[in-house]
């Protein structure tokens, strides 16, 4: 009978997360307006909104738009009633069972919303952190609380030093060379732009527009319109 509750449970609350999933990334309500068709903006009576037999019984269409309804719908409802009944077989019914629903239906909705957005929305992601840390706090489920708190500094530390590092080599890769060459350098005339160019860094001769000259005796660097000490100035003569 447990098994039976926790699937229905999960068909219910996979209902619910295709709302989140929806309306979170754009910042709607997730209790108002009820649920409408997508398409026609007609809204839905309780006989649209039975998990999976409702999209069963419609053949995969609007009631009254007759539009095609997309399969994920019911994917979500039975991915979540499929995980609700296989912790069932694990944990009898009581508070750490209903952890561990709340946990798995957070991993529904954040996995799918990552799929469309490639983002992690922060209440999910801090409510989830809250109840891992209350939880241990409070029952010690699933660890102690200062081998959770230890979990979660640690992972937090391992995130942001993946994403500082990766910022870092994105926005590097996408500005390309750096801004003083490294190395013996060796300029070019090219008489059709009326540039020089050090190893592929220019400078607009003055009849061509760019940037002012920087103060102090700087150079520009043409790709960048930055300060470049080593580019040449547009007095400097061209190489034979």
């Amino acid at each position: 009978m447990w098994p039976l509750f926790a699937l229905l449970l999960g068909l219910a609350v996979g209902s619910f997360l295709n709302v989140v999933i929806h309306r979170l990334p754009r910042g709607e309500s997730v209790a108002y307006p009820p649920s409408r068709c997508p398409q026609c903006g007609h809204r839905l009576g309780p006989l649209d909104l039975i998990p999976v037999l409702s999209y069963l019984a419609l053949k995969g269409r609007c009631r009254y738009c007759h539009s095609p309804i997309s399969p994920r719908y019911p994917l979500v409802e039975a991915l979540t009633g499929g995980l609700f009944l296989l912790a069932s077989l694990f944990y009898p019914p009581g508070v750490e069972a209903l952890l561990v629903f709340l946990f798995l239906a957070s991993l529904v909705a954040l996995s799918f919303i990552d799929v469309d957005t490639f983002e992690l929305p922060d209440p999910l992601t801090y409510g989830l952190l809250f109840l891992g840390l209350l939880s241990s706090w409070l029952l010690a489920f699933p660890l102690p609380f200062r081998e959770s708190l230890d979990g979660a500094l640690l992972a937090a530390g391992g995130l942001a030093l993946v994403a500082g590092y990766g910022n870092l080599f994105l926005r590097r890769f996408r500005e390309g060379k750096p801004e003083v060459p490294v190395g013996p350098t060796r300029s070019t005339w090219r008489p059709s732009s009326g540039r020089f160019w050090v190893r592929g860094w220019g400078w607009p001769s003055p009849s061509s527009p760019g940037p002012s000259p920087p103060a102090r005796g700087g150079r520009w660097s043409s790709p960048t319109g930055s300060p470049c000490p080593f580019c040449p100035s547009p007095s400097s003569s061209p190489p034979p």
